[in-house]
């Protein structure tokens, strides 16, 4: 099964990234000096308010009270608004499907403008921050958000009949496909969020009809960015969440897996708009594929064969909003992994509840990013001091270590035996500093998934920069980032041994040379909340290192009068 999981490219670059950053740290420990109520809602009247009849529509067999309900018929486009506190959605004919959605809590963040890409382009003048629309859309115009279809995947304009019942806070879709009579109501509930879904399906033939789905579809823009800020295809199928990324895999190979999915639907970095069928029984498989020619992708659902004259009714959850834990929460568990923590997600999640409590206190995500750092430098401590330590001895034993390989060459067994003995006399061994750094690699890869995906840190500011989720336009944070590491990179004096050895060892510090300035390249394209953390840590590490070389220093001297 051909799969793109969790955006690729993104995944790569953390890789990449965060196992440089442990062979860093893995290096340094060898050689560091000792360092309840629903909400009320107004809903938006529909521009027309009348009852449009058609005596050959299907609209005439319903008798709704006009003074209680808003109908837009069979014309040849129409559409209504449907609003809850945070949420506006368009019901449109075009598919008999919700076909735009805005967050009125949210607001686009500004555009960005980096001052290196600004000199390649040099059109106009250098702007670092310009502001972007103030509503933040989900969904597109031209969006097919709960869509019925069968077999081909594409629109069914026709038939269409749209009302919207203001007192029961709902809105009312029925239209015609294929011989079945589709019958779908969207209510608000509690969560503003979050809608309930009824949908009634009748088999008005008199065969079987197969191939019958229930789809979440939308443009899928230009390619996907490393953080995956643009809308995709994903679900949450065989306890893990897939992202599709790539419009060009489902052009002509559609996916199809042959398993039912606790929630499909279209995601981003940080918004998600989503469904999940109650009953799964009436689901045989799951498609992630184009619709209409290719101009919209998304998922969609095939659901179990209808027979001749019967009729089914599926309840249905659809979720349209942030990817907040609190909020997917209130669905159910299996939605939380709607946000990309990865292996990790416990320790991200605790990170998230200590960095909101930061948040609380300060009122800035910024600060709390910094006293997060602070916090987890501390707690730490005690595992840094270790490796740091057990690292500066092992540099320190390097002769006798080198003595005793060169007088017991033709003897493995007793050369290891006098290791040991070596090793224990001084309380330290070859794990002693790199065992302690391994333990925090879960906590470094938790805290750089909490800085890239978590909503709440989404259009937030910090002294000059206005969105700690892009990257920094004036290139500031990456410099001090990179003066920060050559500044701590001095700060480790390399021990000198001979042979093979001495000349290993030139290399590598040949190759800590260079870190610095590759990894000061990654940071100008990381966001800029992340390098804070980056560059704040990486300073607190020096200071570390120096707390411990000032308290340790006596180790350096009894050991170098040992003979």
């Amino acid at each position: 099964m051909r799969r793109l999981e969790n955006n690729q490219d993104s995944g790569r670059l953390q890789m990449a990234m965060l196992l440089s950053i442990v062979v860093y740290f893995v290096y340094m420990s060898f050689l560091e000096t000792p360092q309840s109520i629903p909400p009320t809602v107004e809903l938006p009247r529909a521009e027309n308010q009348d009852i449009l009849s058609n005596s050959n529509s299907v609209h005439n067999e319903i008798q709704i009270p006009v003074e209680t309900e808003r109908v837009i018929s069979n014309i040849p486009f129409h559409s209504a608004d449907f609003s809850t506190d945070s949420v506006t959605v368009k019901t449109t004919s075009s598919a008999g499907a919700i076909g735009d959605a805005y967050l009125s809590d949210f607001t686009n963040p500004p555009k960005i403008s980096t001052w290196w890409g600004w000199l390649f382009d040099r059109e106009g003048r250098w702007n670092p921050y310009s502001e972007g629309e103030d509503t933040l859309r989900i969904l597109t115009e031209e969006a097919s958000f709960l869509a019925v279809g069968v077999g081909e995947f594409r629109s069914y304009p026709g038939n269409v009949e749209i009302k919207v019942r203001e007192e029961k806070e709902q809105i009312f879709v029925k239209q015609k496909i294929s011989g079945i009579s589709v019958n779908k109501t969207v209510s608000k509930t509690e969560n503003p969020y979050i809608f309930d879904v009824e949908l009634k399906l009748v088999n008005t033939t008199q065969q079987k009809i197969s191939d019958i789905w229930i789809g979440n579809f939308d443009n899928m823009v230009g390619t996907s960015s490393r953080f995956l800020e643009e809308i995709r295809p994903q679900l949450y199928i065989d306890s893990g969440l897939e992202t599709f990324t790539e419009h060009e895999d489902l052009n002509s190979d559609p996916e199809t897996i042959e398993m039912k999915p606790d929630w499909f639907g279209l995601g981003s970095r940080y918004f998600l708009a989503a469904t999940e069928i109650t009953d799964q029984s009436v689901v045989e498989k799951t498609i992630v594929t184009s619709m209409d020619d290719a101009s919209k992708y998304g998922t969609a659902v095939i659901l179990a064969p209808l027979s001749a004259g019967d009729t089914r009714s599926i309840s249905m959850k659809a979720y349209i909003g942030p990817k907040s834990i609190e909020n997917l929460q209130t669905l159910s568990e299996n939605w939380t992994y709607a946000i990309d923590y990865g292996i990790f997600g416990f320790f991200s999640r605790v990170l998230l509840f200590l960095l909101k409590i930061f948040f609380h206190g300060f009122q800035n995500w910024g600060v709390a990013i910094l006293l997060l750092t602070f916090t987890i430098k501390l707690i730490f401590y005690p595992l840094t001091q270790k490796a740091f330590v057990s690292g500066r001895k092992m540099q320190l034993l390097q002769p006798q270590l080198s003595e005793i390989k060169e007088k017991y060459k033709d003897n493995q067994q007793l050369q290891a035996q006098e290791t040991m003995k070596l090793f224990q006399k001084h309380g330290t061994s070859p794990l002693g500093g790199c065992l302690p750094t391994m333990i925090q690699i879960p906590v470094w890869f938790a805290l750089y998934n909490v800085m890239l995906y978590s909503v709440e840190l989404y259009d937030s500011s910090f002294l000059y920069l206005k969105d700690l989720t892009s990257v920094d336009p004036y290139g500031f944070l990456p410099v001090l980032y990179t003066l920060l590491m050559v500044f701590q990179m001095r700060m480790t004096p390399m021990s000198s041994a001979g042979g093979s050895d001495n000349e290993m060892q030139q290399q590598m510090q040949q190759m800590m040379k260079i870190m610095p300035f590759l990894f000061g390249v990654f940071m100008f394209t990381f966001p800029s909340g992340l390098v804070l953390y980056f560059s704040l840590n990486i300073f607190l590490t020096a200071v570390q290192q120096w707390i411990i070389r000032l308290q340790f220093a006596e180790i350096e001297l009894a050991t170098s009068t040992v003979e």
